[in-house]
């Protein structure tokens, strides 16, 4: 399930989400389009309060065809950034091939 549908499901907007995960509207607002990847701790805090699993990719992976804008996006994000979330979306981008087969 996605940031956004989690969210809607249990009734809470973009701030009262914010507020409880301690982050800001806007950082919500930039996680549920895509704009960027959360750290682990702030991935943890954010499902304790939806008490969900939230697919982080479901937006790079639409109609069974990934969206390279946004994968590529997310990748030049990397390069500055942590192995772990490399990782996961190399994991992520494994998966769909998978799926396509």
């Amino acid at each position: 399930m996605n940031l956004r549908t989690a969210r809607k499901l249990i009734g809470l907007t973009q701030e009262q989400l914010a507020d409880r995960a301690r982050l800001s509207g806007q950082q919500i607002s930039n996680l549920e389009c895509g704009c960027f990847f959360p750290h682990q701790a702030t991935r943890d805090r954010i499902a304790r309060v939806l008490n969900q699993k939230i697919n982080w990719y479901g937006h790079l992976y639409e109609n069974r065809e990934i969206n390279t804008d946004m994968l590529f996006a997310i990748v030049n994000n990397f390069i500055s950034s942590d192995v772990e979330r490399a990782q996961l979306l190399i994991n992520y981008i494994q998966q769909c091939k998978n799926e396509k087969t």
